[in-house]
C-alpha cells in the first residue's frame, strides 16, 4: 500500500454497516476512526444543512437569495455539531479544539462573501413597535411620507448574511478541500493506513457527492434482504428498551415495501 486510504462504510437504515466495520478493523493497517471500540457515525456531510445540502443547492438553480440562507445554515449546523458533545456523532470541539470550525470557515470564505443586508430568509417573526408607529405617524404629518406595515418591526435571527455564487469548479474544489481536511483530522502519524469512517454519506448520495472527494476515498455499501429488515424492525428492534419509538418502518407490509423501494431509488 503506497498511501493513506479513507473508506466510508455505509448502508441503508439497519442493513448492517456496523458489522462490516467490525470485520474490517481486524485487518492490519486498518483503523476505525475516531474510536476502535466505541460506536461513532460520521454524519457531518449528510447532516441537515451540511456539505451535501450546500453542494446540491448551490449547483442547481442557485440565486443570491437562496445562497444566503444555505451558507448561514451550514455554519450554524456545523457549529452545533462542533460545540456539543453528542458522543456517537459530532463532538468536534472536544476531539479537535478549533480545527474543525477552521475548516468550516475556510470552506465558506472560499465560495462566499459576508453581506450586511439580510434577506427575508432571516426574519424570525414580527412584533408591533409603538416607537416605529409613532415615527411613521410623525413622518407622515411632517413629510407626507406614505408607509405600509403600520408599526410592524421585523425580528431577525443572529446569523450572518452571505452571497455565494461560485462556479461549479470553485464549489467542488472547495468541497474536496473540506473533505480532505476532515479526513486529516483523524490522522495519527501512521503511514500507509486505511481509515474507516462509519457512514459519512448515504448510498443514494454517491452520484451527487463523488466530486467532493479525492481519489483516495473509497466506499463500501452494505445492503440487506428487506424481508429481514422488516422482521427485525417489527419483532426485535421494537422490543428494545432503549428505543424511544416502537418501530421505524410502517407496520403494513405493502407500505413498508413501497417505502423501501423509494429509499433505494
Amino acid at each position: 500500500m503506497e498511501s493513506k486510504i479513507n473508506v466510508a462504510v455505509t448502508g441503508y437504515f439497519g442493513t448492517g454497516s456496523s458489522a462490516v466495520v467490525d470485520l474490517l478493523k481486524e485487518y492490519e493497517n486498518v483503523r476505525v476512526v475516531p474510536f476502535e471500540n466505541q460506536s461513532y457515525e460520521h454524519n457531518v456531510l449528510y447532516h441537515h444543512g451540511g456539505l451535501y445540502d450546500v453542494c446540491t443547492l448551490l449547483s442547481r438553480g442557485n440565486t443570491l437569495y437562496t445562497s444566503d440562507k444555505v451558507i448561514s445554515t451550514f455554519i450554524t449546523e456545523m457549529k452545533r455539531l462542533n460545540d456539543y458533545n453528542y458522543v456517537w456523532f459530532g463532538s468536534y470541539q472536544k476531539m479537535f479544539g478549533n480545527k474543525f470550525m477552521d475548516l468550516v470557515y475556510e470552506f465558506v470564505e472560499s465560495i462566499a462573501e459576508k453581506r450586511e443586508d439580510k434577506t427575508t430568509n432571516h426574519i424570525v417573526k414580527t412584533r408591533f413597535s409603538l416607537l416605529k408607529a409613532t415615527a411613521q405617524v410623525a413622518l407622515h404629518i411632517a413629510q407626507k411620507r406614505r408607509f405600509s406595515n403600520y408599526g410592524v418591526k421585523y425580528i431577525y435571527d443572529k446569523e450572518d448574511a452571505y452571497c455565494a455564487l461560485p462556479s461549479e469548479k470553485e464549489l467542488y474544489d472547495a468541497a474536496k478541500k473540506f473533505t480532505s481536511g476532515y479526513f486529516s483530522l483523524f490522522d495519527n502519524g501512521t503511514e500507509n493506513e486505511v481509515k474507516i469512517f462509519d457512514h459519512i454519506i448515504w448510498p443514494g448520495q454517491i452520484d451527487d457527492f463523488e466530486k467532493c472527494f479525492d481519489d483516495n476515498f473509497k466506499m463500501i455499501i452494505v445492503d440487506r434482504d428487506p424481508r429481514d429488515l422488516y422482521i427485525l424492525d417489527q419483532h426485535i428492534w421494537s422490543n428494545n428498551a432503549f428505543r424511544k419509538s416502537s418501530v421505524h418502518f410502517p407496520t403494513d407490509m405493502i407500505a413498508f415495501s413501497e417505502e423501501w423501494k423509494n429509499t433505494l431509488v
